[in-house]
C-alpha cells in the first residue's frame, strides 16, 4: 500500500520535495487544466521526480467537448513529462450523478486511451457509483480514485483520497488531499477487445522485468505473438492456438493483412 498527494499551485506551495519524499509520500498528482484553461505546472514534475516520487496530471472537468479537453489535458501532461501515472479527470461540480457525467468520462477516457494512455477517473462516493460502471464497461482499464472522508468508499477502487485537510512536511497550505493505495501507473497491457481496435503504429505501454517502462508498436507485439505461436508457447502441444489471445491475433492480423499460422 502506497501513500500519495494530489496538489495545485495555486494553494499548495511546495518547497521541498525532498522532505515530503522523506515523510513516505510515493506519488502525486498535479492539477495541470481546468476545461479549456491551462494551471500553472510551476516545476513540480521534475522536482517531484528527482526526489523519487512519482508524478501525474489531473484534469477538472467543465462542461464542453470532452474529447477535446482529453487532447489539451493529454498534450499538457506529455509536454511535462507528467505522464509516470494514469492521467486522471477529476469529475466534480458543476457536474452531477447522471447521464451528462456518465457521457463525458466515457468520451474522455476513451480518449485518453486512444492517445497511449491509461485513463484514471477521480470522483466522489456518490459520483463514482453512478458512472464508474460504464467508465469501465467502456475503458476497463481505468483506475478508479474516489474521495470519501470518514468512511471507507462503498465502490470498488485502485486509490482512495481519504482525506482533505492533511498536513505534508515541505509543503506550505491550509490543507493537503491524501491518498492512499496502489501507486496508479500509466501503465497496461490492452485488453483483447481494446487491441483489436488498435493501428499497428499504436504504442502500448508495459512494465520489463528490472520494472522500467517501456514501450512497444502493436506491430511488434503481433510479431513477438507470431513468435509465441512457432514456439508454441500459447499453451500444452495442440492447444498453443486455443488460448485467450489467439483469436485476438487473428483478428488483428485478418484486420492489417497479416497471413495467419493455420
Amino acid at each position: 500500500m502506497a501513500i500519495g498527494i494530489d496538489v495545485y499551485t495555486a494553494y499548495q506551495a511546495v518547497h521541498d520535495w525532498a522532505a515530503v519524499r522523506r515523510a513516505g509520500y510515493q506519488f502525486v498528482y498535479l492539477k495541470l487544466t481546468d476545461g479549456m484553461a491551462t494551471r500553472s505546472e510551476g516545476g513540480y514534475t521534475a522536482a517531484a521526480k528527482a526526489a523519487g516520487i512519482a508524478p501525474g496530471g489531473y484534469h477538472y472537468a467543465q462542461p464542453g467537448d470532452p474529447r477535446a479537453q482529453a487532447d489539451f489535458f493529454t498534450t499538457r501532461c506529455e509536454y511535462f513529462h507528467a505522464t509516470e501515472l494514469a492521467p486522471a479527470l477529476d469529475l466534480e461540480s458543476p457536474f452531477v450523478p447522471g447521464p451528462a457525467a456518465v457521457d463525458f468520462a466515457v468520451a474522455f477516457c476513451r480518449r485518453i486511451r486512444e492517445r497511449g494512455h491509461r485513463p484514471a477517473l477521480y470522483a466522489n462516493n456518490s459520483m463514482m457509483r453512478v458512472v464508474a460502471p460504464a467508465v469501465l464497461a467502456a475503458v476497463p482499464s481505468t483506475l478508479i480514485w474516489v474521495a470519501r472522508y470518514g468512511a471507507e468508499p462503498t465502490v470498488r477502487y485502485d486509490v482512495w483520497q481519504h482525506s482533505q485537510a492533511g498536513r505534508v512536511p515541505g509543503i506550505s497550505a491550509t490543507s493537503v488531499d491524501l491518498d492512499t493505495g496502489a501507486i496508479p501507473y500509466n501503465v497496461t497491457v490492452p485488453t483483447a477487445g481494446e487491441l483489436i481496435d488498435m493501428d499497428l503504429n499504436d504504442k502500448v505501454r508495459y512494465k520489463n522485468r528490472e520494472g522500467r517502462v517501456s514501450e512497444i508498436t502493436v506491430h511488434d507485439c503481433l510479431a513477438r505473438m507470431a513468435l509465441l505461436f512457432d514456439d508454441q508457447q500459447f499453451g500444452a502441444p495442440g492447444q498453443r492456438r486455443d488460448g485467450p489471445w489467439a483469436g485476438v491475433f487473428r483478428r488483428l492480423a485478418q484486420k492489417n493483412g497479416i497471413e495467419v499460422p493455420k
